[in-house]
């Protein structure tokens, strides 16, 4: 019997601000009842995690955590991105939820 993909059957998304800094943070459901995890930042550079969680609250949790141990700045570095920076014309802004 062919297995389907694992496509997305839901998302839920928070918002973190400290520092003069917005995160979304996204915890998406797979059909396995698993939930995968990603930080966006205001540039949109993905954080994405490899492992996958039980529930949302808990993808949530080990989100705020690693914002909270490893600092704000982990998540908001460009190196490697410096093409999304506004000094390169690219409108960085996120979009309005």
């Amino acid at each position: 019997m062919r297995q389907e993909p694992p496509y997305p059957r839901e998302e839920q998304y928070q918002t973190w601000t400290g520092e003069g800094v917005r995160l979304e943070i996204v915890a998406t459901e797979l059909q396995d009842g698993r939930w995968n995890l990603a930080v966006i930042n205001e540039r949109g550079v993905w954080s994405i995690w490899y492992e996958s969680f039980a529930t949302a609250e808990t993808a949530f949790e080990v989100a705020r955590r690693a914002i909270e141990e490893e600092g704000i700045e982990e998540f908001v570095r460009i190196e490697e991105f410096e093409c999304l920076d506004e000094s390169h014309g690219v409108d960085s802004t996120m979009p309005p939820q």
